[in-house]
């Protein structure tokens, strides 16, 4: 048993290793798995990565949909668009691993509050009917915490 757990232990250090020899400075677009049974993995190799979730992608098959980040590390922005010209709300259940923020339209970030042990989706309308993308962005820190992290959220018309 202990040669099993001395295994395990060197492929996860040889993982971590590869990992953080990767990890790039600066800004960077996340890369995306495809799209099964509503749920899509996303990452990146960069400090400051960006996904758009956009309505249309997910509308046809989705009324709500997961994003797993794998291996959270430093800033994901996640954009949700959508293609109508109309008032619309995201929903988005609290996100583990990582401090969240709503950027508003005139740049200011807001730190979303998570309500403690509910996984209750907290909602957010957009500011003008003008502008049918909304900015999050989900801060894991510098340091790997845990392995990955769900982002569900759905959209509300």
């Amino acid at each position: 048993m202990p040669f099993k757990i001395f295994c395990v232990t060197v492929i996860l250090l040889f993982f971590l290793a590869i990992v953080s020899c990767q990890h790039k400075d600066g800004d960077c677009i996340a890369f995306a798995g495809s799209i099964e049974s509503c749920m899509q993995t996303i990452g990146s190799d960069c400090n400051n990565a960006t996904f758009t979730a956009n309505h249309s992608t997910y509308s046809d098959q989705c009324s709500s949909v997961s994003l797993f980040w794998d291996a959270p590390l430093y800033n994901m922005t996640i954009l949700f668009k959508s293609q109508f010209m109309k008032p619309y709300s995201i929903c988005i259940e609290p996100v583990g691993c990582t401090k969240a923020y709503r950027t508003l339209d005139d740049g200011r970030e807001v730190p979303i509050e998570w309500k403690t042990f509910s996984r209750e989706p907290v909602c957010f309308k957009t500011e003008r009917s003008d502008r049918p993308t909304m900015k999050f962005r989900f801060d894991a820190g510098t340091q790997w915490r845990c392995y990955g992290t769900f982002i569900n959220f759905s959209y509300k018309f």
